[in-house]
């Protein structure tokens, strides 16, 4: 019997050592198992049991395709995505956006403004817009 349990006992050690080594980035499926729900770092204790391991390319692939990051485990950070879009952002790429913006408000104040002198109090004495007009003529 020594001869059985001892044998039990040497091939333990190698089994553990035999095991794959876990995966570094995990893609967690939905219920219908076809669709990306989240990406997680491999020992995220967040990954559900539709997790599935995957490359470091594929990880990254899937957060730039839109698929969201576990909130605890941040593979974004980890993975640098966060810290590369940071550097790329520049003050120029919200130029355009701040301009329009900034002439759309100027615009919509000058019109109070040439309201408020050609129309004067009678416009916010009239009920209506075209009481508003026959007063002003």
């Amino acid at each position: 019997m020594d001869s059985g349990q001892g044998e039990a006992r040497g091939q333990r050690p190698r089994g553990i050592a035999a095991r794959p080594r876990a995966p570094d980035w995990l893609i967690e499926r939905g219920l219908s198992r076809h669709n990306a729900v989240c990406v997680h770092v491999g020992d995220c204790w967040n990954a559900g049991s539709r997790s599935k391991g995957v490359e470091r390319d594929q990880a990254l692939r899937a957060l730039a395709e839109g698929v969201t990051a576990c909130p605890q485990c941040r593979p974004d950070t980890a993975l640098g995505i966060l810290d590369q879009a940071l550097r790329d952002l520049r003050p120029v790429a919200f130029f355009p956006a701040v301009f329009f913006a900034t002439v759309f408000l100027a615009g919509c104040f000058i019109a109070v403004f040439l309201a408020a002198v050609f129309f004067g109090s009678s416009c916010t004495s009239a009920s209506s817009p075209r009481e508003a007009l026959a007063s002003a003529a």
